[in-house]
């Protein structure tokens, strides 16, 4: 039995792989902000993540055998997408990037992230403690 492999543990995981490669496209639509032509990048991943809980009932341990913890496969196959925003653009250079906008949405993720980096945590230090009995 592989604790560091439950399906909680991958859902965050997926979780945090999604958030960072949405820091990575917003941190390109800042960086392009002048580039005339450009059209924003954003990445969709919570609605995947989303479907795949509800496919696999939920997060609870599902055993196929008395002695197994069954892992959800549809969670290991979430991937995030970047999808391009091929929106109209106001500006004449038909850039579709609004420097304030992404400024929030990175603000935004950031803060998700760090309540996923917390929930991670927690789940650690739960394995921690169970491993040393708590003991200290």
């Amino acid at each position: 039995m592989n604790l560091l492999k439950s399906d909680v543990l991958i859902a965050l995981q997926k979780a945090l792989d999604g958030s960072s490669a949405r820091q990575s496209a917003i941190a390109n639509n800042i960086a392009n902000v002048n580039t005339p032509g450009y059209k924003r990048k954003e990445v969709s991943f919570e609605n995947e993540l989303k479907i795949a809980l509800n496919k696999s009932g939920n997060l609870g341990l599902a055993r196929t055998h008395h002695e197994h913890i069954h892992q959800h496969p549809v969670l290991l196959e979430i991937k995030p997408r970047v999808l391009q925003n091929n929106s109209q653009s106001m500006r004449p250079d038909k850039n579709n990037v609004d420097l304030d906008q992404e400024m929030t949405k990175m603000a935004a993720n950031s803060i998700y992230y760090n309540s996923l980096i917390s929930q991670l945590n927690k789940r650690i230090g739960l394995l921690k403690h169970t491993i040393s009995e708590g003991r200290r």
